[in-house]
């Protein structure tokens, strides 16, 4: 094992877990767990630098999708045959004209023409190709390397921006499941809920309900950031960060069902 991640792996065993708040995400989050490790700034410092050491080079990496001159959303690029999964809500948020040509954005600043290959409205999700498209179907992309779903306390990362120096860390809190319409709540419960994210000052995303498959995380993303793959320390796809649910969890489509969209998009 490569020493920085084996450093990585004992701060976690040797950091004693931080009970959560009634109604927070079973798993305790990365960032107590951090603090209980880590009593100065420096310690903290050194502690997550050792931690993202660990991390290889992902299987996926997050672009920018543009519509013309204007910067869209977040999207994932599945290989360097050109599929690319964004976040459907925030790809039609703002109306553009349908003249305007879609672009993703590569972190050197190379831009890749694309088109939209299909929709997929329960999960959120619309696969863009190359333009023109290289390859017969959407099944010709493939995944990179990835799972199909991880455990509850697997160790996660995303890095929305791939320019910064730091991505940002998590732990699988739920795992995958149906995340029904409702939220699993009556609608009382969910209006008081959207009160208290709106005096916390949390933006939660538009779109957080109603998926088929979906697992939980406490990933701080913002709304704005779905779309970005998320992979574990293997450097695995996990799956693509699909909404900002609640002040404390971002929900992450798994890698499976990433796997059973290409082949529902792929002729028979």
């Amino acid at each position: 094992m490569h020493p920085a991640r084996r450093l990585a792996c004992l701060c976690l065993a040797l950091s004693p877990m931080v009970a959560a708040p009634a109604g927070e995400p079973a798993a305790a989050s990365l960032r107590a767990r951090l603090g209980a490790a880590s009593k100065t700034p420096l310690a903290a410092q050194k502690t997550r630098e050792s931690l993202e050491a660990a991390f290889p080079a992902p299987a996926a990496a997050a672009v920018a999708i543009h519509q013309g001159d204007r910067r869209v959303c977040l999207a994932t690029r599945l290989g360097e045959s050109g599929g690319f999964f964004a976040k459907t809500s925030l790809l039609t948020a703002v109306p553009a004209p349908e003249t305007a040509d879609w672009f993703a954005e590569l972190a050197g600043g190379a831009r890749l023409p694309l088109q939209v290959f299909r929709d997929f409205p329960e999960d959120d999700l619309t696969l863009l190709t190359l333009r023109p498209n290289p390859v017969g179907s959407a099944a010709d992309f493939g995944l990179p390397d990835a799972l199909s779903a991880p455990a509850t306390g697997s160790l996660l990362m995303a890095r929305p921006d791939p320019a910064a120096v730091h991505g940002v860390m998590g732990l699988v809190s739920v795992e995958a499941r149906e995340i029904p319409e409702d939220g699993g709540m009556p609608a009382s419960r969910q209006r008081r809920m959207a009160q208290f994210h709106e005096r916390a000052g949390t933006k939660l995303s538009a779109r957080r309900t109603g998926f088929p498959r979906a697992f939980e995380t406490d990933l701080d993303l913002s709304p704005e950031q779905c779309g970005t793959p998320v992979f574990d320390i293997d450097g695995r796809l996990a799956g693509i960060a699909i909404a900002r649910a609640t002040l404390s969890s971002t929900l992450v489509i798994p890698a499976g069902r990433l796997r059973e969209l290409l082949a529902e998009a792929s002729p028979r």
